[in-house]
């Protein structure tokens, strides 16, 4: 019988954080195996298999995103590990370089080491699920769920890709956006709902999955709210590009794992006006563009950038400003733990009047019912 005891390589050469993080694990019943460079990491890897990498991005020999991008492409290695970077502080072309290297996630230090436990826990367990799972469970046909899988794992590529893009200034791959929306479609009215992004909830990097799930959560509520086919791909394309202007907000403010002050509030509520530019330069469709501005607007003009109430808020910004605060809820962040999906719409419905009244009982009862977001 396979043991279940957690394995964890912690890549290193700060001998005393390392330590510290070694003790942390130890603590908590891990296996812990330590490498103070790339090249004793790759070595590491291949010896001892462990279940999850953590590793620096400044190193000697070897620095991590390098080693990243070996061992993504090191065919010896019979399966992928999971990744997470450290850095000391939020660089935003070494954060870039190493998405583009294949690390599953990156955290800036200091941290929170319950935070960090938390979310390696989950990683590591959803890439031993991956691993493992079976060619047929339960009379579900392998094909079908390895298709779903498949899906997750090219959105969560593609939404790396664009955010990436976008931060060097280069081109959305729009075309892109639009082919995993349409494999989504077809997975939808075969299942009548888009479970995949929500298996992956909070396992990988926020913003990316956070993207992925609004997108699959908007196209599930409009589908069963029986709007047209063009338009569940609107709120699909636009889930994956609602947040595409957080790639202008200052990396420090991103990626700061306590709460914002109310400067840096101030400068992140920017972010819908900043997308939209990004969507207006690129001749997206306006229904994308409101998409991206409008879903932190409030019925009761509370909301932002632009204060807007009511009918002003197109029918677009008012279903992705539902799913991108209930998703905001239930998904683990850097500074703030998951609630549950009852406890998001308790939240939410107050106070009363923030969100369209008639779309916001018909999303609590799928919620409910478990129609969707299951």
């Amino acid at each position: 019988m396979a043991s279940l005891t957690k394995h964890i390589l912690i890549v290193d050469n700060d001998f005393n954080f390392s330590a510290l993080l070694s003790d942390f694990f130890l603590k908590k019943g891990w296996v812990v195996y330590t490498a103070k460079d790339g090249q004793q990491a790759v070595n590491n890897v291949h010896t001892n298999d462990p279940d999850i990498i953590l590793m620096n991005v400044d190193l000697p020999v070897r620095d991590g995103i390098a080693t990243c991008n070996l061992l993504r492409r090191d065919i010896a290695i019979a399966r992928q590990y999971p990744i997470i970077m450290m850095g000391a502080f939020p660089d935003k072309k070494k954060i870039v370089k190493s998405i583009e290297a294949g690390c599953d996630d990156f955290i800036v230090k200091p941290f929170k080491f319950d935070v960090l436990i938390n979310k390696i826990e989950k990683i590591a367990d959803f890439y031993r699920k991956k691993i493992n799972i079976p060619k047929q469970e339960d009379g579900v046909d392998y094909k079908e769920e390895e298709q779903e899988a498949e899906i997750i794992v090219y959105s969560r590529n593609a939404v790396k890709k664009i955010f990436s893009n976008t931060m060097n200034d280069r081109r959305i791959e729009y075309p892109v956006v639009q082919k995993v929306v349409d494999n989504m479609v077809k997975i939808l009215h075969r299942e009548n709902n888009l479970p995949m992004a929500f298996k992956m909830k909070s396992y990988n990097d926020y913003i990316y999955i956070h993207s992925i799930n609004v997108a699959s959560l908007s196209m599930s509520f409009a589908y069963h709210l029986k709007w047209e086919p063009s338009d569940l791909q609107i709120v699909g394309e636009g889930g994956f590009l609602h947040d595409i202007g957080k790639t202008r907000i200052d990396l420090q403010i991103l990626m700061k794992p306590d709460k914002l002050t109310d400067a840096e509030f101030s400068e992140m509520k920017k972010h819908p006006s900043l997308g939209r530019d990004i969507l207006v330069k690129e001749n997206i469709t306006d229904g994308i563009q409101k998409i991206a501005l409008e879903h932190h607007e409030r019925i009761n003009g509370s909301g932002y950038p632009n204060s807007l109430s009511g009918g002003q808020i197109s029918k677009f910004g008012k279903l992705a400003a539902i799913i991108d605060a209930y998703d905001a809820l239930t998904t683990d962040r850097c500074f703030k733990g998951a609630v549950d999906s009852l406890d998001a719409l308790k939240i939410m419905s107050e106070p009363a009047g923030q969100f369209d009244q008639i779309l916001f009982d018909k999303f609590a009862d799928l919620i409910k019912n478990e129609t969707i977001g299951k």
